[in-house]
């Protein structure tokens, strides 16, 4: 509508914007009857919708998003996921009854691998494949830890 606006005159536009507003106060007037067939509205689902109030709230706007949610990259869920294999081999250590020495997850070392691609905006590929591999070698490895530890 602004590309029209901009190319029409004024006393064009404003006539059309009133005509607008005024078609669309009379088509929600709550003084007109209902259609015929009910308005499509079965009574029951009416009954139900009213008895529940409104939960929620709705983003009208497309653009729009929550800035909580993470973009998720690769990198960025492997080594989520990595870390919570971590943090779960820790729980699974400390319900074990013999003290077993803690299990070798180059927790360090896969930590400084995730840090150096994803600080450099442009990294080749195949660098950034072979740190996806060492990550989900670290995770294969961590799997195994916890089905030991799930044995014992």
């Amino acid at each position: 509508m602004t590309h029209f606006r901009k190319r029409l005159p004024k006393d064009v536009v404003i006539p059309f914007n009133e005509k607008v507003i005024g078609l669309a106060k009379n088509e929600s007037s709550p003084d007109e009857d209902p259609p015929p067939d009910g308005g499509g509205v079965p009574s029951s689902d009416m009954s139900s919708s009213s008895e529940e109030p409104n939960s929620g709230t709705i983003l009208m706007d497309a653009t729009c998003a929550p800035a909580d949610i993470k973009y998720p990259t690769d990198l960025n869920l492997v080594n989520d996921d990595r870390e919570l294999t971590e943090e779960v081999i820790d729980k699974l250590r400390e319900q074990c009854s013999d003290a077993n020495p803690r299990p070798r997850t180059k927790r360090e070392i896969c930590r400084k691998r995730y840090l150096e691609i994803i600080k450099h905006s442009k990294c080749g590929m195949s660098k950034r494949r072979g740190a996806l591999r060492f990550l989900l070698n670290a995770i294969r490895r961590n799997l195994e830890y916890i089905a030991g530890l799930r044995e014992q």
